[in-house]
């Protein structure tokens, strides 16, 4: 009996050692912060600027917590000779997977404001009709790229080709124009 109780107890021992030993791997606070802050240089990229400062905290956050699962080990991480590519493809993935989500995220890329000062869409459309809008677009860009993952890496690194880019805002747009539509590409 004495040894079933010793054996029990040895090995509850070992597994709480293990599981601290697992948890010196976890990144502290200070570096959970400055792997946000690795993020933070991505704030003013395409999708990302047009989030409130709450979301994007989620947002750095949960990009944060995806580093700490792929590399458990701060210090080799920040070391690793590419480690602002692999904070990049995280960041990418992060927006894409929520962009396959909610198609109708589209409306952070192209934003409805910005489209009625570009004279794409008119002023004073309801919510309904710039959620019919931007469905339509979301349909015509699975359409045309094949994949969210595809759009968004072109759209942020400005490999979009500009002319289908317009022909899609005009055919989504059409609906809510009375007359013909002629959009403008303005070359920065």
């Amino acid at each position: 009996m004495k040894t079933k109780i010793i054996s029990g107890l040895l090995a509850a021992l070992l597994l709480i050692f293990a599981l601290s030993a697992c948890n010196k791997h976890s990144w502290n606070e200070q570096q959970r912060h400055e792997a946000r802050e690795m993020v933070g240089k991505w704030r003013e990229a395409i999708y990302l600027n047009d989030l409130s400062e709450a979301e994007y905290a989620l947002f750095a956050g949960r990009v944060a917590d995806i580093l700490e699962m792929k590399y458990p080990f701060y210090v080799e991480f920040v070391e690793m000779p590419m480690v602002g590519d692999s904070v990049e493809m995280v960041i990418i993935t992060a927006i894409t997977s929520e962009l396959k989500a909610t198609p109708e995220r589209l409306r952070h890329i192209f934003r409805y404001d910005d489209l009625v000062e570009l004279g794409t869409l008119p002023a004073g459309l309801t919510r309904h009709q710039q959620n019919n809008f931007y469905r339509c677009l979301a349909e015509q860009v699975n359409q045309i790229y094949g994949s969210m993952q595809r759009f968004v890496w072109d759209a942020i690194y400005s490999q979009l080709d500009d002319v289908l880019i317009a022909q899609l805002l005009r055919h989504c747009a059409e609906p809510f124009w009375d007359s013909e539509l002629d959009i403008v590409i303005i070359e920065e």
